[in-house]
């Protein structure tokens, strides 16, 4: 394995079009059980995407040996979601993974110095008064009011936090809270608590956003984020 950038964000616009190769050449016995969680072929699919991007981008490489070195396992012993945790060679490891999948495509966001990290791909969201007023702030409401058509990098932005810096908390998009948001930074509340400012990557989707969030280093500033991230259609 050779090193890899700080952060990474890809986003697979068609899963269908990935040369992933036959599941027990890859993946360890605690991932193919993870998988037989799922009896639905689309989202077998989908679950199969994301692990292999994301181990991809840990192994830096497609070959099925130096894949099985890395294990990335995203429920509890008692089969409960759970952020995932990225083993090598059987050891815990410092980096962090976020995963994320809606239809065909796929979003994987990965940091190799153990700053947390989230993704999240926000399709077809809806865009109506009861919604928002639901799951929305009156702050982002009116956003909302000016531009429904943002509701998706909003919804996008709220997942992504919450998978960041959750910390096992049930979800509730009210719990996030955001203040203001731009390209590079979104500045939000969490259950009440303020949060430092966290960095942003924002790309149009089929159907939707494709938003990541992370910590940033206090060196960090725009333009090497830009060039520490990535993309693949």
């Amino acid at each position: 394995m050779t090193s890899v950038p700080n952060r990474i964000v890809r986003y697979v616009g068609d899963i269908r079009r990935l040369p992933v190769t036959e599941p027990s050449a890859w993946l360890t016995a605690a991932e193919r059980h993870e998988l037989d969680f799922f009896a639905h072929e689309d989202r077998r699919r989908q679950w199969l995407a994301a692990r292999w991007v994301a181990k991809r981008l840990v192994a830096r490489s497609c070959d099925p040996a130096q894949l099985r070195r890395v294990e990335v396992l995203s429920r509890s012993p008692a089969g409960l979601g759970q952020a995932p945790l990225v083993r090598i060679n059987g050891e815990l490891s410092a980096y962090r993974v976020s995963l994320s999948h809606a239809g065909d495509a796929t979003l994987v966001g990965l940091t190799t110095d153990a700053a947390a990290i989230g993704v999240d791909l926000a399709w077809d969201v809806p865009q109506d008064r009861q919604f928002s007023a639901a799951w929305f702030t009156e702050r982002e409401q009116a956003w909302l009011a000016e531009r429904p058509e943002s509701a998706s990098l909003l919804w996008g932005l709220k997942e992504a936090i919450f998978k960041s810096q959750g910390a096992g908390q049930p979800w509730n998009p009210r719990g996030v809270a955001i203040d203001s948001y731009c390209d590079h930074q979104v500045r939000c509340t969490l259950f009440g608590r303020p949060l430092s400012p966290l960095a942003t990557w924002i790309r149009p989707a089929a159907r939707g956003t494709a938003t990541a969030v992370w910590q940033p280093p206090q060196h960090d500033s725009p333009a090497k984020v830009e060039q520490e991230l990535s993309s693949c259609l």
